[in-house]
């Protein structure tokens, strides 16, 4: 059995290679954009077919006995820090962040989980290009030169 890095006993390696994703060596996914843009890391106008972005949850994790993990939810968590409610902790002990994305032309929000080095959760369907594209141009997936798989 292979043990998913983030902890937990499920398989790190049960993803779909669907057309249009990228292959699962082929990307790194970082929360760096959260502290080092701030509020920013949300800008979404220049992805057609994404109307906005929301952080909606922030989770630390602080290893060690005892290890304790830590989530913060709320309907804009940067609005949290700009207040300074939550303070960043140092980025290797944010271990996930969760958008809340509205696409154009659709009534309902979709939710994506975004964790450091693995694959996103959340969109499966067509509209997983459209977010790809954004995951890749706000900095929180960088493809890797070598054995890129082109957005179309």
């Amino acid at each position: 059995m292979n043990i998913n890095p983030q902890g937990g006993n499920a398989s790190a390696d049960n993803k779909k290679n669907e057309e249009g994703n990228f292959p699962k060596s082929s990307a790194k996914y970082s929360l760096a954009p959260l502290v080092e843009e701030g509020r920013n890391c949300l800008v979404c106008h220049d992805v057609t077919g994404i109307e906005s972005v929301v952080l909606e949850t922030v989770e630390f994790y602080y290893c060690g006995s005892p290890w304790q993990r830590i989530v913060r939810t709320s309907d804009d968590v940067f609005a949290l820090v700009e207040t300074g409610i939550i303070k960043w902790p140092p980025l290797e002990r944010i271990s996930a962040a969760r958008f809340k994305i509205r696409l154009k032309d659709e009534q309902r929000t979709r939710s994506l989980t975004v964790r450091p080095s693995t694959r996103p959760v959340g969109t499966t369907d067509a509209a997983r290009l459209i977010v790809d594209e954004w995951l890749v141009k706000r900095k929180f997936a960088q493809v890797q030169k070598d054995e890129t798989k082109p957005v179309e």
